[in-house]
Formats: structure tokens, sequence, C-alpha cells
């Protein structure tokens, strides 16, 4: 009679063993290593889109339709993504979202939430929404305080008066990770 050769059922089990004690131990020290690293990611898109969407409106670039030159970045607090678009002011609020001049979702990854917040950025009900106008030429800044389809100047859409607005972008896997962005009516921008 001839010897089998092969493993024992007991030999497979210690290996599956080993194998899922070691995956146990790798998984949680790879997200630590990844989610730092994808935060990172998700702030320098945003610093980068603040900064182009000021130069464009300061050096009169046009959009898609190739006659507007203001700019707008629209921040609905608790989503994933930021939108923006190139309108005049008249527009801001209304035809601005119209077929030809539809805003351009950008995703800031899907395990982190973007909040516009006043700094320190510790109570993030006070601001739901905010949409930011770049002004063509000189390349200021105005800032509505939500992102409703209204008219500037129409029903709970006034221009705010603060000097410079932060977003805090959070990490839904690992709370304690948390990076905020700021940026002044000059169109300056900070943060890590």
């Amino acid at each position: 009679m001839k010897n089998q050769a092969g493993y024992t059922l007991i030999e497979l089990l210690i290996v599956i063993s080993i194998i899922v004690g070691l995956a146990a131990f790798s998984i949680p020290a790879y997200k630590q290593f990844t989610i730092p690293q994808a935060l990172k990611n998700a702030t320098s898109q945003l610093k980068s889109d603040l900064r182009i969407i000021h130069s464009n409106a300061s050096n009169g670039v046009k959009n898609l339709a190739g006659n507007r030159v203001s700019w707008v970045m629209r921040v609905v607090g608790g989503q994933s993504y930021y939108e923006l678009s190139g309108c005049s002011k008249t527009e801001l609020f209304s035809s601005c979202k119209d077929s030809n001049h539809n805003y351009q979702k950008k995703q800031i990854g899907r395990n982190f939430k973007i909040y516009p917040c006043n700094l320190p950025c510790t109570d993030l009900s006070g601001i739901t929404g905010i949409t930011l106008y770049f002004i063509p030429i000189d390349g200021t800044i105005e800032m509505y305080n939500n992102v409703d389809t209204v008219a500037p100047g129409g029903t709970g859409n006034t221009i705010l008066s603060y000097t410079k607005m932060s977003f805090l972008i959070k990490s839904l896997e690992d709370t304690t990770k948390t990076s905020i962005i700021t940026t002044n009516l000059e169109g300056s921008v900070t943060g890590k």
C-alpha cells in the first residue's frame, strides 16, 4: 500500500488560524497608515481648488460656456463633496445650476465629511452651508450663509461679514483625524 502525501485537517486548521491571527493585527495597523494619508490628500485637493478658483477669478478666466468670469464654491455641511462652478452674480443662486452651467461635484473621499465653520470649529451646527463667490478681476470673495437657490440678498441668503472662513475635514473612520483649511476675503489659503 502506497503512503499518501498531503496535509491533515488539523494542519490546515493551524495554518488558517495563523493567517487569520496575522490579518487581525495587520488590518488595523494598515488603516492607521491609510487614514492620515487619505486626509492629507483630501486637504490638498480642497486647498488646490480654492487657489485655482481664486486665481481664475483674479485673472478673468472664462468657464466652459466661454462667457463667464466669476467662480463659485458651494459647501453643504456634513457632505463628502463640494461644488465648483463659473457663473455671474445674477446667476449665483438660480441659472448657475442649469444645464449649461452645472456645478462640478468634487469628492473629498467617501470616508470624510466637510463642514464650513469659524475657528476653532468646535460648533459645527452654526453654519449648515456656505457659498463663496469669487469676484472677477479684483479676486476678492463674498460669502453667503447658505446654498439655497435664492437670488443674492433674498430671504435667508445674506452676505456674511466674516473676514475668513474655515473648512473642517473629518474622518468617519477615526474621528480624531481632522484637518482645517482657512481662506480669507483676499483668497489666501492656509491649513494642513
